[in-house]
């Protein structure tokens, strides 16, 4: 029988495309603020927009944009996760933090010797200051003579070129965060010489003692009233560390030193103490 053909137009469907994204996490800049100062905006970079959230699960987003003023100010650390997000594609999260620390309070006015010899070095002590983890000296001026940082303690050593008056000083510190100056103590120093030691290499080394010494060779003009041996393991021992006592004057002597510990290796240093501070 007869049918008709009927024809249709063929179409061909258009190519799809597409682009994958993957996005990387978002990465962020932790910031330190000391308390009663001025807060830093936290800030992240990354593809598209910064989503931030206060915790893990990413369920209470609190900011959008690539900064984000926290508004804390108490002290704390305070933890956010941020998203980097491009149409409906997220990336994985990050953490960024704000750090919030204390300002330490100012530390006491040093003391110790005011009158000294240059030359000669001696021993400054502060009291803790609430909120300090550490402290930092300051001589002023820093020609006067350098200083031994020991925390609560410095051991200064007095130019020996330098006369003249000087302020010691002590700051108190918590990470980037520090105290005002303390008041200073003002501290005149005399020309003169101090005494001259020289120390002896330890002998008859045994499990727990050895021996040492060593020669005042002079008292530069003022009385030896003591000497003898200091001595420590981290190196630059002074009369706060271990030590011996020794008679007085000028001249050769020897010491002996106990309660030393097997395999220990120990520094050494002669001392010689006159009324204005001590020779090492």
């Amino acid at each position: 029988d007869h049918r008709d053909l009927l024809s249709f137009p063929t179409r061909r469907s258009s190519d799809l495309e597409f682009t994958s994204v993957a996005l990387s996490a978002p990465v962020g800049q932790n910031e330190t603020a000391c308390f009663g100062s001025t807060i830093p905006d936290l800030t992240a970079s990354g593809t598209g927009t910064i989503n931030w959230y206060t915790e893990s699960a990413l369920t209470n987003l609190v900011n959008t944009g690539n900064t984000y003023a926290t508004g804390q100010t108490a002290v704390g650390t305070y933890n956010y996760w941020i998203v980097d997000s491009l149409g409906t594609c997220n990336s994985p999260s990050s953490q960024v933090s704000l750090s919030i620390l204390v300002m330490p309070d100012v530390p006491a006015a040093p003391t110790g010797t005011t009158s000294v010899l240059s030359g000669s070095t001696h021993t400054y002590t502060t009291t803790g200051a609430t909120g300090a983890v550490g402290y930092q000296w300051i001589i002023v001026p820093a020609s006067a003579g350098n200083a031994v940082n020991n925390g609560l303690t410095a051991d200064i050593t007095w130019g020996s070129s330098y006369t003249g008056t000087a302020d010691v000083m002590v700051v108190g510190y918590n990470g980037i965060c520090e105290s005002d100056s303390s008041v200073a103590l003002t501290v005149t120093v005399i020309a003169g010489t101090a005494p001259t030691v020289t120390t002896t290499a330890a002998s008859n080394i045994a499990i727990t003692t050895a021996t040492s010494g060593g020669n005042v060779t002079s008292d530069g003009g003022v009385a030896v009233t003591a000497r003898g041996v200091c001595w420590n393991t981290t190196g630059t021992p002074t009369t706060a560390d271990n030590h011996t006592t020794d008679g007085t004057g000028t001249g050769v002597f020897a010491s002996s030193l106990t309660g030393l510990t097997a395999t220990t290796t120990y520094y050494l240093r002669l001392y010689a103490t006159i009324s204005m501070g001590k020779s090492y």
